[in-house]
């Protein structure tokens, strides 16, 4: 790909580098200055549109996934009601109404929590815990079962679709209520996944760990790698004893390795083989990269993971304004994702202040002439993963990427 062809696919960032001298948070740390305004501004006015948008035209009533669905935006309003200062009575009765036609549409055939029943389903359980306590448990009954389908060949281990996704809609639940997911469960997933990985190695593949996707090795972090080696620390980190020292030290040898397969502009390939350097998403590319590897070395302790999410982090600020829209999953707002994480992990301004300028370019939603998503209010498409994102801007120590984040780096 020529370098013509690579800058279409994203906005030169004009932005200036940060002013040492600027404060960027106040004594509580939240953020400070103008834009917190702006921000706010924007959250009201186009949580509205959202809201009439997708209540009033039917959006969505074939789609009830987190990732593009009902249950996503029940997700961000649930996220906005939370918010202090921010609460409407009127969101929950929305967030019920879609929860509620969400649990409707589930089939039990799809195992994932961004792409699946499971997504819903771990959402009813926790958020209609207090307000419907037996739609709840019904859903947790519903999620537990989910887990008859482990077995099933066809069922694909990457986060977007497979096991890694539903291991993710049980540490969800079990982070607010631990005593409704049984810890073997979770041993379970995480023994199908290590499982998995080895069954599938052959002599000529480079990595420790071996994962397919119709028939790709993907790297990144909804359908490769980075997404399924990701939920694992995170469950090191909530669970210490599901994951054995001997897994540990295999997830290691296989960042190691995933390392190698960087480009020399310091970006990662989509996939095993594919020597084509353009992809800079949170779905493929460097933006998954930096929460893979500033977990890592939260946990390893080793610098070479630092020096990783560091250079990951650049590609991101050099080539992060994309093109194709505001969103979480292939969008600015999913890239601004990635200085949060680094601020969190090294409390360096300068990360903050990168995550603030992604910010403020998403508050000209619409006028850069990017594409428009096919799920436009969606949470990882369109406008409510954006707003989940400008929200989190205002609390950055607390911010986490939502349905991918469980835990602060800090």
């Amino acid at each position: 790909m020529s370098d013509r062809d690579l800058e279409k696919r994203y906005f030169k960032n004009h932005y200036p580098a940060y002013d040492e001298t600027k404060h960027l948070l106040d004594q509580h740390e939240k953020l400070d200055g103008e834009i917190v305004s702006s921000i706010h501004s924007f959250i009201k006015t186009q949580t509205s549109k959202l809201v009439n948008g997708v209540t009033s035209n039917d959006y969505c009533i074939k789609d009830f996934s987190v990732y593009t669905g009902e249950s996503g935006i029940a997700l961000y309003l649930s996220m906005l009601s939370n918010s202090q200062g921010m609460t409407d009575d009127s969101h929950k009765k929305i967030i019920r109404r879609f929860l509620q036609s969400s649990l409707n549409h589930c089939h039990q055939k799809k195992i994932s929590f961004l792409c699946g029943d499971s997504g819903c389903l771990a959402l009813s359980t926790v958020l209609l815990m207090n307000s419907d306590p037996e739609l709840s448990k019904q859903s947790l009954f519903q999620l537990l079962s989910l887990s008859d389908l482990l077995s099933n060949d066809n069922i694909p281990d990457e986060l977007l679709y497979g096991k890694a996704g539903y291991l993710f809609a049980l540490l969800f639940v079990y982070q607010s209520y631990k005593h409704l997911i049984p810890l073997q469960l979770i041993q379970k997933v995480v023994n199908h996944l290590f499982e998995d990985g080895i069954a599938n190695i052959a002599s000529t593949h480079v990595l420790c760990l071996s994962y397919t996707w119709h028939n790709k090795h993907y790297v990144g972090a909804a359908h490769g790698y980075i997404g399924i080696l990701y939920i694992l620390l995170q469950v090191k980190l909530l669970l210490p004893s599901c994951i054995s020292s001997e897994q540990l030290k295999t997830i290691a040898l296989c960042l190691d390795q995933l390392l190698e397969l960087r480009f020399t502009s310091g970006n990662i390939c989509s996939s095993i083989g594919n020597t084509t350097d353009k992809l800079v998403h949170w779905c493929h590319g460097a933006p998954g990269a930096v929460h893979l590897y500033a977990l890592a070395y939260k946990i390893y302790n080793d610098n070479k993971y630092l020096s990783a999410a560091h250079r990951f982090a650049e590609v991101i600020w050099s080539r992060g304004l994309l093109c194709k829209g505001y969103g979480l999953c292939h969008g600015v707002a999913g890239n601004g994702y990635a200085f949060l994480c680094m601020f969190q992990l090294t409390n360096d301004s300068s990360y903050l202040w990168k995550a603030v300028k992604f910010a403020e370019w998403c508050l000209d939603y619409g006028v850069h002439g990017c594409r428009t998503p096919d799920h436009p209010f969606s949470l990882f498409e369109g406008l409510a993963g954006t707003l989940y994102f400008l929200l989190d801007v205002l609390t950055p120590y607390q911010a986490k990427f939502p349905a991918f984040q469980l835990l602060s780096y800090k």
